[in-house]
């Protein structure tokens, strides 16, 4: 994803099931955009560190 596409900076994401697959991606992509990201997950175990 390019960083001249948009910017995120300043901005708070809630990612559901972003602890894997296609949420995870777009975690990423969001932090990779400047945004600020909330990752929820139904597993404790599956939380990124």
């Amino acid at each position: 994803m390019g960083s001249d596409l948009f910017s995120l900076a300043g901005r708070t994401a809630l990612v559901t099931d972003g602890s894997r697959g296609l949420g995870k991606t777009i975690a990423r992509a969001y932090l990779a955009q400047g945004a600020r990201v909330y990752i929820s997950s139904r597993k404790p175990s599956a939380r990124p560190r």
